[in-house]
């Protein structure tokens, strides 16, 4: 443990587990702890950080999402960033 003075506990769905398991495999966490700390500062970022930029999150439709990634391949964009 990387000096982390408290503990929670959490509960969650065995569909939830299996969810974890497979984003621990996928992008290569140590373990679900991992995730789940992230997670919770991820969040705490979210919704306590300060300054004058706030992250948001926003769902697009896959095909607006293409059309960006096109125009980052036609160099009309650097990055997903720049849109």
């Amino acid at each position: 443990m990387m000096g982390v003075p408290y503990r929670i506990t959490v509960r969650v769905s065995e569909e939830t587990m299996i969810k974890l398991e497979e984003l621990v495999d996928k992008f290569r966490y140590e373990n679900v702890s991992d995730i789940v700390r992230k997670a919770i500062d991820e969040f705490v970022e979210r919704n306590l950080g300060k300054g004058p930029v706030k992250k948001i999150d926003l769902e697009l439709p896959m095909k607006l999402i293409e059309q960006l990634g096109n125009d980052i391949a036609e160099g009309n964009a650097v990055s997903m960033d720049d849109l």
